[in-house]
Order: C-alpha cells, then sequence, then structure tokens
C-alpha cells in the first residue's frame, strides 16, 4: 500500500498538484480507498481519524497511511462511483455496503453527485 501511495502521488505531481493547503483546490486527488478488508495501520488509528471532528480534521493529517479511507462514510461523490463499478464492497470496519452508507447521508449531500451511466 505504501508503494501504491508514492506512485499516486508522483502521478498527482506530474499533473501538477500542489501540496501546499489541506482540502485546497486541487487538479488532481488520487486517493486508496481500501484494499480487500485491510485496516492499516491498525483499528485504533483508523477510528481516531474516522470520528475526529471537522474542526481538527481541517488542522491535521494523519502520519501514516489509512486504509480504508477514513472518510469514505462521509462522501456521497466517493460512494455513488463506488456503487457503479463496485456494487458489492462492504467496509471493513463498519461492516456496511456503499449503498448502506450512501443511504446514511443527507439527500442534499447525494443530490449534488450526479449518477454514473
Amino acid at each position: 500500500p505504501q508503494n501504491l501511495l508514492l506512485e499516486l502521488q508522483k502521478i498527482e505531481l506530474e499533473l501538477g498538484r500542489s501540496r501546499k493547503e489541506r482540502w485546497a483546490q486541487r487538479s488532481c486527488d488520487l486517493d486508496i480507498l481500501a484494499i480487500d478488508d485491510l485496516i492499516l495501520p491498525n483499528i485504533t488509528e483508523f477510528n481516531y481519524w474516522a470520528n475526529l471532528e471537522m474542526e481538527k480534521q481541517m488542522k491535521s493529517a494523519p502520519l501514516n497511511l489509512i486504509i480504508p479511507h477514513p472518510r469514505i462514510q462521509d462522501r456521497a461523490f466517493v460512494l455513488k462511483p463506488l456503487i457503479s463499478i463496485f456494487s458489492d464492497w462492504s467496509h471493513p470496519v463498519f461492516k456496511k455496503t456503499a449503498g448502506e452508507l450512501l443511504d446514511n447521508l443527507l439527500d442534499e449531500d447525494k443530490k449534488l453527485v450526479k449518477e454514473i451511466k
């Protein structure tokens, strides 16, 4: 996973990505969402980042690669496309499918993401 992350960051850099400000607008953003049922670096670290308050998320970033991505469950723009390409994916920590996670989000968040056909 770490080598994959380095390759993704290399591609981002080649495409003009700048890492000056957390969550700033960017030309490219490649993330590792999940790898099978892998939880990295451990469940405690995953739970910390998955439950971190928004204000703290905006100011800090994990030092380690977190898998599954700790924000999948909060992002319709991740879940909707994920469902269209991997409909039976199940979150290894929450034990819910991408569809079930999407159902937990607000309708207004879901409406902002266009369907992929």
